[in-house]
């Protein structure tokens, strides 16, 4: 019986048709997990062709289909790589401070499997020295700051211990290193200006913040 089935959903978040909001209070429930990887011209960038306002649209019509009285458990969990090590940060901001508080407020980070050129583990030294300090200096903040948004006080300490645990996690990863990240660092540079031709894009542009760490 469809009241006895919990529908999963993996998705980019760019549609959210109305034929399946309309079926889904047959059913016990509904858990959808949207690989966002980043935020803006960050996403649009990384899950290329997506587009930013499309995921915000389906954002949107969640939030209305839960205000009508249903259920549904969304999270998003994105995938780190090289490009997105900092903008972790702002996307988990996004997440505590941002969306509604039905939402999910824990980020599941999924770890890059390949090509090794884009894994954060190839930065350089005085790369990942600054990026842990920005690191750690969000987690002073987020411990000085009260409750998130429409969450009790109980949940919301849950919530951002939840937070800070997974940085600290992310900052043990990234510190890690690969075999030859020299070579894999030009890779890097080689395979992304290669790919920006083919697109149109401009990596530096989207990604300020790793350009300055990489000087």
């Amino acid at each position: 019986k469809s009241q006895d089935i919990f529908l999963e959903y993996n998705s980019n978040g760019m549609a959210m048709p109305e034929s399946l909001l309309n079926i889904w209070p047959k059913f016990k429930g509904v858990g959808i997990g949207f690989s966002i990887d980043g935020m803006k011209e960050k996403f649009e960038y990384l899950r290329y062709p997506g587009k930013w306002d499309k995921f915000i649209r389906t954002i949107t019509k969640l939030h209305t289909y839960h205000k009508s009285g249903n259920s549904v458990q969304v999270v998003i969990a994105p995938t780190i790589s090289i490009y997105n090590c900092l903008h972790m940060l702002d996307l988990y901001n996004f997440i505590l401070y941002s969306t509604p508080p039905w939402f999910s407020k824990t980020m599941p980070i999924h770890v890059l499997e390949g090509p090794a050129y884009m894994s954060p583990k190839i930065l350089p030294n005085h790369a990942k020295l600054q990026i842990k300090t920005q690191y750690y200096d969000w987690i002073k903040k987020l411990q000085l700051k009260g409750n998130l948004p429409g969450i009790r006080s109980g949940r919301s300490n849950n919530f951002k211990k939840i937070a800070i645990d997974n940085m600290t996690n992310l900052i043990h990863y990234i510190d890690q290193t690969l075999p030859d990240p020299d070579q894999l660092l030009n890779n890097f540079y080689t395979n992304t200006e290669n790919k920006d031709k083919q697109r149109n894009q401009n990596w530096k542009e989207i990604f300020p913040e790793l350009v300055d760490v990489l000087l």
